[in-house]
């Protein structure tokens, strides 16, 4: 390796540091979850290499390694496919940034950049019908202070609702009924 190629530390800690909170601006949730996958993958790697992560250099990583990274997710750890993609995402996020950094080290990004989304299936929405409906606004006992929740409307002005909105469409000013509190105000 040339003295002038960034180390894969280097990398890793310009990605989060400069990338993901300089110039991405991402969540404070999002900072986490890819660093818990790429962690996973530094893990996963060093491992299956018999070496330690921080002996770990850029070279090491292959669309080969990654795909043997995702597919243990799925089997040994019991990921869904969804948990995997996410994982890809961070990954590919990560490869990105080591591309644009040095680009002597594109070809070995462009691969793993490269690797698809696994596909999953998607849950059909439905919509109820009048019917349907009527039958489940049936159910409620109406006999417990739970059941009597549900069917009836929550009068305008009761506390429950945002008096910003009723008062206003009825034209009233804001100073008339009790004050609003909560969100909204």
């Amino acid at each position: 390796m040339k003295a002038s190629t960034p180390t894969l530390a280097r990398l890793l800690e310009s990605f989060f540091r400069k990338r993901l909170v300089a110039q991405r601006r991402a969540s404070p949730e999002t900072i986490v979850a890819y660093r818990h996958a790429l962690r996973l993958l530094l893990v996963f790697a060093a491992t299956r290499l018999g070496c330690s992560p921080s002996r770990l250099t850029v070279d090491h990583f292959d669309s080969d390694l990654v795909l043997a990274f995702l597919d243990d997710l799925e089997a040994r750890r019991g990921n869904s496919v969804r948990t995997r993609n996410a994982r890809l995402a961070a990954i590919r996020s990560f490869f990105h940034h080591v591309a644009f950094s040095d680009p002597a080290l594109m070809g070995v990004a462009q691969r793993i950049v490269s690797i698809p989304g696994k596909r999953t299936s998607r849950r059909v929405v439905s919509f109820l019908t009048r019917e349907e409906l009527d039958v489940i606004l049936a159910v409620p006992d109406l006999a417990a202070a739970q059941g009597r929740r549900g069917p009836h409307p929550v009068p305008p002005g009761s506390g429950t609702t945002r008096l910003g909105g009723t008062s206003a469409s009825r034209g009233c000013s804001r100073s008339a009924g009790p004050r609003p509190s909560g969100p909204g105000r």
